[in-house]
């Protein structure tokens, strides 16, 4: 469950890092007359690339998919030191509750995102980014100490995590 959420924020992503590359970065060159490509593009919307003259658009999109990478990282670090680790005993069973809740919902913040990106809107982009960002925070937050009250090596890494996020 938790890491299918990881799997489509990673899907989404590399479909962003994708169309945001220059054209001549393409690893694509050979395919010019596929065909197949431009039809699913047509359907989705998206038959163009992020243009050489949105510097601006394409600064902001790195900055975002470096830290969305990094919240990938933080559903790798919840499984291994929280979710394995879960007592399944006591009041915690609400904290996992609202846990789950955060991480099933930033998947779609990242779609949501990608939309805004597609659309060329660095604004809303930008406004969903944020949500994202503050979903991540609250999540690593939430559980930041052990099950059982204590700080752990999760909780040096969720420092760092913060850090890394509000850079």
């Amino acid at each position: 469950m938790v890491e299918g959420w990881r799997a489509t924020v990673l899907d989404a992503v590399e479909e962003l890092k994708e169309w945001g590359e220059d054209e001549g970065d393409g690893e694509d060159d050979g395919d010019e007359d596929s065909g197949d490509e431009d039809d699913d593009d047509d359907l989705f919307g998206t038959e163009e690339r992020l243009g050489k003259g949105n510097d601006e658009l394409r600064a902001q999109l790195d900055a975002a998919l470096k830290k969305v990478k990094t919240i990938a990282v933080l559903y790798q670090a919840l499984v291994k030191r929280r979710l394995k680790t879960y007592p399944g005993t006591g009041g915690q069973v609400e904290t996992l509750d609202e846990l789950l809740e955060i991480l099933r919902a930033i998947p779609d913040s990242v779609d949501e995102m990608a939309s805004a990106y597609y659309d060329l809107d660095g604004d809303e982009a930008n406004r969903v980014f944020a949500k994202i960002a503050a979903d991540a925070l609250r999540a690593s937050d939430l559980v930041k100490r052990s099950w059982d009250g204590r700080d752990d090596e999760f909780t040096a890494w969720a420092a760092r995590f913060r850090d890394a996020i509000n850079a």
